[in-house]
């Protein structure tokens, strides 16, 4: 094919083309503009995407929620831990335990 036959569109790939091309407008006729247009277009956008647009918002509310229960057990956790006596464990058992304490004899356990 020449350049001439390819810059007046004579080729037969822009016949087939243009037949596409006539095939495409008479399958897809043009939409008349009205006032409603904008709005109903926007409206069927939005339908389409409540299902994605409330998990999102559902997702939202429960991750705030679960932090906010977080720092309220947390809360209750440390407020809890302050009213504790700062002994640690070995010595509440000593303190509590004098009267259970047995004394063993270690020469008859055969200890030194």
């Amino acid at each position: 094919m020449s350049w001439r036959e390819r810059e007046n569109g004579t080729s037969p790939d822009s016949d087939k083309l243009d037949r596409l091309w006539r095939v495409y407008r008479a399958s897809c006729p043009d939409v008349e503009a009205s006032p409603d247009f904008m709005p109903g277009l926007w409206r069927k956008i939005e339908a389409r995407q409540t299902f994605g647009l409330r998990f999102r918002r559902w997702t939202q509310v429960l991750v705030a929620a679960s932090a906010m229960a977080c720092l309220l057990m947390g809360g209750y956790v440390l407020s809890q831990s302050t009213r504790l006596s700062p002994a640690n464990y070995v010595e509440v058992l000593a303190d509590e335990g004098d009267d259970l304490m047995v004394e063993v004899d270690l020469a008859e356990t055969g200890r030194k």
